[in-house]
């Protein structure tokens, strides 16, 4: 699979499109082009910066874009380390084992984040030839790096939600294993010295 300015551009269209969706900054309604001659696009859960300008909506000039250049700072300074890139019929396969894009999480494994198998699909599709990073440090909610000699892209990680071990749980007491104190009888059995 080669780089391909048609599938770039397809999937910035759709970056865009998934921004519009959520509407939290209107600016990430356009393509954005940086001080470096690179055209940003972003939905706020991954962002892709092109080394040559796609055929897209450009960013208003009485707009200002979000700082997308601070979130690629460790990346940009070396402090980040190689992870090996997934083949795409696994990820093709993880989001039809987890009944499609929505649902599916990739792992990285043990202490390496997980991120959205459909968005890394998409960052490795659109560049081909990409090299996957993730910083040295607090690797498990850092976002994974995709670079190329076209552009690079960022994959924010995936949250998981904290979910009590079976022995965490605590039953909810019965009705009559409640106990309800007047608050002066609280205040007497539980009273501090002052």
């Amino acid at each position: 699979m080669k780089y391909n300015i048609k599938t770039a551009t397809n999937r910035a269209a759709r970056v865009l499109k998934a921004a519009a969706k959520r509407a939290a900054y209107p600016a990430l309604l356009y393509a954005y082009t940086d001080k470096d001659g690179r055209q940003i696009v972003s939905d706020s859960f991954r962002i892709y910066r092109f080394k040559e300008q796609l055929d897209l909506a450009k960013l208003p000039d009485d707009m200002l874009y979000p700082n997308m250049q601070k979130l690629f700072v460790p990346y940009e300074h070396g402090k980040t380390i190689g992870v090996t890139a997934p083949e795409i019929s696994v990820l093709k396969s993880v989001i039809k084992a987890h009944g499609g894009k929505e649902n599916a999480i990739y792992s990285f494994g043990d202490g390496f984040p997980s991120v959205k198998a459909q968005f890394l699909l998409e960052v490795l599709e659109t560049f081909p030839d990409a090299e996957l990073y993730v910083a040295e440090e607090n690797r498990l909610i850092k976002p994974i790096y995709a670079v190329s000699k076209h552009g690079d892209a960022m994959i924010a990680p995936f949250r998981w939600a904290s979910v009590p071990e079976q022995s965490e749980q605590q039953p909810e007491p019965a009705e009559e294993e409640i106990e309800t104190l007047t608050p002066d009888e609280f205040a007497e059995r539980y009273a501090c010295a002052a």
